[in-house]
């Protein structure tokens, strides 16, 4: 009896602790993901968390290892390898299209594993099976093995706001035809807004664009806070500017809520040029500001953190 007992709560304590064990993943997993998408260092984290089986970070460790180059290593090529097991498309494509001139120079390329062309027939297969059942981000894979603009339309028509984006951007650069010239920009239009209402930040931002050209500053200041709100680092940035100058989206001038913006892109302590800039601007400021409003602004920075998502780049895979 007593060993029957014994049994039983060893498998509860077990029981108990699973959801908890699943809980410190997610956690390992999110927090690798976030430090990605703030262009931090994460190799370490990347690497717990790809460990841990999650085929995005395992894409996201391969890019990371490949640097800005792309350049296929025998590191990346095994994480995008464990990645594509997974059926990620992403890391099929790289492993479809690897860059290899880095490595065959310095003679350590991957391994000889499975030919880029048969990784580019898989996904190329994989692709297609997932958009006849309407998958707009399977569609937009389509269009980048093909370069055929149909697919970008139909992953944009699928709801997929990357595409909407994307597509709205390939319009004005004069990608595709229109037998009336105007409607080029009424669809631009039309394509971003439907990204924007979709939530991408980085549309939110050019829709609002599109709208102060044409004079609606006010609705175009809504569409710009949602990106600001969103954490969208670039937005955070150029709201700091905005609020600075006071002469865009009919924005007045607050100098103490500049500081506040910037301290918040600061934060991030990167070393990088929007780092630099970022410390100038609120060296500028602090010569305005007096020491209580400073301290106010860095006060409502910690505030707002705590209330919004947390500040990202929102990086689109495949650097689109």
């Amino acid at each position: 009896m007593l060993a029957k007992l014994t049994a039983l709560t060893v498998l509860l304590l077990s029981t108990l602790s699973f959801p908890s064990a699943q809980a410190d993943e997610r956690s390992i997993i999110e927090v690798a993901k976030v430090l990605y998408q703030q262009r931090k260092p994460a190799l370490a984290q990347l690497k717990e968390a790809a460990a841990l089986g999650d085929a995005e970070s395992q894409f996201y460790l391969a890019e990371e290892l490949s640097g800005p180059l792309e350049q296929m290593t025998q590191a990346s090529a095994f994480w995008y390898e464990k990645s594509a097991a997974q059926g990620d498309m992403y890391a099929m494509y790289r492993l479809a299209f690897q860059n290899t001139d880095v490595c065959q120079a310095l003679q350590n390329c991957p391994a000889d594993g499975v030919p880029a062309q048969v990784w580019k027939d898989k996904l190329t297969g994989i692709a297609q099976s997932r958009s006849k059942h309407g998958d707009g981000e399977a569609m937009s894979m389509m269009y980048l093995l093909t370069d055929d603009l149909d697919w970008l339309e139909q992953s944009a028509n699928a709801g997929d706001a990357s595409s909407q984006w994307l597509l709205a951007n390939r319009y004005r650069e004069g990608h595709g035809i229109f037998l009336i010239p105007s409607n080029r920009k009424k669809e631009e239009e039309r394509l971003l807004k439907l990204a924007a209402e979709n939530g991408l930040p980085k549309a939110q931002i050019e829709y609002a664009g599109l709208l102060a050209e044409r004079g609606d500053n006010a609705e175009g200041e809504q569409w710009y806070l949602k990106a600001v709100n969103s954490s969208y680092i670039t937005a955070l940035s150029s709201y700091a500017h905005m609020l600075e100058r006071g002469d865009l989206y009919n924005i007045p001038k607050n100098p103490q809520k500049a500081y506040e913006f910037h301290s918040l892109v600061l934060s991030l302590d990167t070393a990088d040029m929007l780092h630099e800039t970022t410390a100038e601007r609120m060296s500028m400021l602090e010569k305005t500001l007096s020491p209580s409003e400073i301290a106010q602004a860095r006060v409502n920075a910690d505030a707002w953190a705590k209330t919004h998502p947390p500040l990202s780049f929102y990086r689109m895979k495949l650097g689109l």
